[in-house]
């Protein structure tokens, strides 16, 4: 019988512009099978580059975007993934803003918002915190393509 490392509060930690949950961007899609079993779910699509992609997910609500063998994203929509400063899913907008003064945020919309720690250059990897209504509702790390 194998046994499997599930995401735990020890190490559901985002990184900003690194990963979530011990699952960093550019780490092999084996890996991250490797360290936390087989998903509960995959579904298979393309990317906006015309990649194949394969989304995998797994309790605790995370989920992981693979690409040509490398995690390309990790988004979570779980309140118990945060970073070290405290700032995740359920935590209000304004305290990510004095928190990561270099986050930038655009409104879309009338209650929803996208903030972004990291710069939008091709081949970057960058954090982004969705918002409605003044709180985050699901972080994202991606490795930015163009």
């Amino acid at each position: 019988m194998a046994l499997t490392v599930m995401p735990t509060a020890a190490n559901a930690e985002i990184v900003p512009g690194t990963g979530i949950a011990d699952i960093s961007i550019g780490m092999q899609g084996d890996e991250v099978i490797a360290m936390f079993g087989d998903p509960i779910r995959t579904t298979n699509g393309t990317s906006p580059q015309g990649l194949p992609t394969e989304s995998m997910y797994y309790p605790g609500k995370l989920k992981v975007i693979v690409s040509d063998g490398a995690v390309t994203t990790v988004r979570t929509r779980s309140r118990s993934e945060r970073t070290f400063d405290g700032i995740g899913v359920g935590i209000s907008k304004s305290q990510l803003r004095r928190t990561y003064s270099s986050a930038t945020c655009q409104r879309i919309g009338t209650a929803r918002s996208i903030c972004q720690i990291g710069d939008l250059i091709p081949g970057e990897v960058v954090t982004t915190l969705r918002v409605h209504r003044r709180f985050i509702t699901e972080v994202s790390v991606d490795q930015f393509l163009d």
